[in-house]
């Protein structure tokens, strides 16, 4: 049994009438009825194999990702605002032959095609339930990102892993117990299972956010009195805005972001929602090593910085540098510039389906690192962020291949070649695509395949792409010609 599982059970045992979910006008859940609604649903995932959760930010999502942790399932968030494609696209990639639903996307379970069950807030017997626990090894859930090839990748973390971050973030960051959180992101974003299992953990209460309050976060913190923040970076622009963002009694004890680069001036907004004594924290670190890897609290300083540190990573986790094919401490990046690698209890072992080209490097000690992409280097102590190497963006918080809308792109009749790029700033990123073909190519169907952070804001057409001399796609000049009239 892991720590984490005891440590759930422990807590829907002893809980009482403690809220553990506060759905607003959905009506509150308290550990007694969570622990009682749990064992009900769980005693209908007899078997093996991965559970499709079709749910989000919902009671129904919160009660199916417990049912499966403690029946012994793992489980795999489907987002129902993605194309149905995409969704049947990663039910088959994952292996699900069970779907777990909230009742009001019924009609979209059955296009799915799986054997379909809805979740109910209903009263049932549990008497016969008995808590399947799991070992280090098995895995407790399994999300997909953006693959280059066009097909998306799977992500399987297992309870070891997961154990270790819950554990030592709540140490790291100080999170005391029965602190009321937000639950801002969608559950197929990874950073939805440190709301719910950080929280759960330390006896709190998951308040999970509308659409319509996702556009009035601070009003959502006020309404709800919330203790402990976590949200992407641009939600603490919106957080911020106008003159409500400044109650007379901020409440915040904590402020996390992770996601993408946090800029410096959203500190600095973000501190009119701190009480006296509150901090900030930037968190970092890709699906592939559970959630997040480092740590950094904010000071005043950072509030003058373009981009905030990255931080030391917390607990067991490691950290090193690929400078010029070389792997290196980053305490020797003082002045050159390296891939961020990561080693230790938190990372994955592979992509399932297996990819072609490992994600990993290994040392000459032996050592296994996660190749992650982002350009760093040490300064005064701490990781700073200098960009992405290649072609992976990140969106709104989500990790993007440009290949695959790309390769998406290529799939319309009227494209022979199309270049996705990256332009705008760290607040409002988009996606311009320059693509040669015909005239009259309808990027519209793109809906169909690719989730909306996806799709491009702008698709131009060109009669030739610009090339280099071997006749590969100049993607530099492409870019600035693409930004250059935007």
């Amino acid at each position: 049994m892991t720590w984490l599982f005891e440590s759930l059970e422990r807590r829907l045992a002893q809980g009482g009438e403690t809220h553990a979910i506060d759905a607003g006008i959905a009506g509150t859940i308290s550990y007694a009825r969570l622990r009682h609604l749990t064992g009900a649903l769980a005693e209908r995932l007899a078997g093996t194999g991965p559970v499709a959760i079709l749910a989000n930010r919902s009671a129904e999502a919160y009660l199916s990702v417990i049912a499966c942790f403690r029946a012994g399932r793992s489980f795999v968030p489907l987002n129902p605002t993605f194309p149905l494609a995409r969704l049947s696209k990663i039910a088959e990639r994952s292996g699900a032959a069970l779907c777990l639903f909230d009742p009001q996307y019924e009609e979209l379970a059955e296009q799915i095609g799986l054997t379909s069950y809805p979740v109910m807030l209903s009263e049932d017997t549990t008497s016969n339930f008995q808590p399947d626990f799991p070992s280090q090894s098995d895995v407790v859930y399994q999300l997909f990102t953006s693959g280059s090839t066009g097909q998306p990748k799977g992500v399987p973390v297992r309870h070891g892993a997961l154990c270790h971050y819950v554990a030592e973030i709540i140490s790291a960051v100080g999170i005391k117990d029965e602190w009321r959180a937000t639950q801002f992101f969608d559950l197929s974003f990874d950073l939805a299972m440190h709301d719910i299992f950080v929280t759960l953990a330390t006896g709190g209460t998951i308040v999970p956010a509308s659409s319509f309050d996702l556009m009035m976060p601070h009003r959502f913190v006020e309404k709800n009195q919330i203790d402990i923040w976590f949200s992407v970076p641009l939600l603490a622009l919106a957080a911020a805005r106008g003159q409500l963002a400044k109650p007379e009694e901020p409440r915040l004890r904590k402020a996390l972001f992770c996601g993408e680069a946090l800029p410096g001036e959203y500190v600095a907004k973000m501190q009119t929602l701190m009480r006296p004594g509150g901090d900030i924290w930037n968190l970092y670190g890709p699906t592939e090593a559970t959630i997040a890897f480092t740590a950094h609290r904010c000071d005043e300083r950072d509030c003058q910085k373009p981009v905030v540190p990255l931080g030391i990573p917390f607990g067991d986790n490691q950290i090193a540098a690929l400078v010029n094919d070389t792997i290196m401490p980053l305490t020797q990046v003082n002045e050159n510039e390296g891939e961020l690698l990561l080693a230790g209890p938190q990372l994955f072992s592979g992509y399932e389906p297996t990819t072609e080209s490992s994600p990993f490097v290994t040392g000459a000690d032996g050592q296994f690192y996660y190749r992650t992409g982002d350009l760093v280097r040490m300064v005064e102590g701490d990781i700073c962020y200098l960009g992405r190497i290649g072609s992976q963006v990140k969106i709104r918080g989500h990790r993007v291949e440009l290949g695959e809308i790309e390769q998406a792109c290529c799939s319309l009749e009227e494209v022979d070649a199309a270049v996705a790029v990256l332009a705008g700033d760290n607040a409002n990123p988009v996606i311009m695509i320059a693509y040669q073909g015909r005239d009259g190519a309808d990027f519209t169907h793109l809906s169909a395949t690719l989730p909306e952070y996806m799709l491009p804001r702008e698709c131009r057409r060109f009669e030739l792409l610009p090339t280099h001399s071997n006749r590969k796609l100049d993607g530099n000049t492409i870019r600035q010609k693409l930004c250059a009239n935007s």
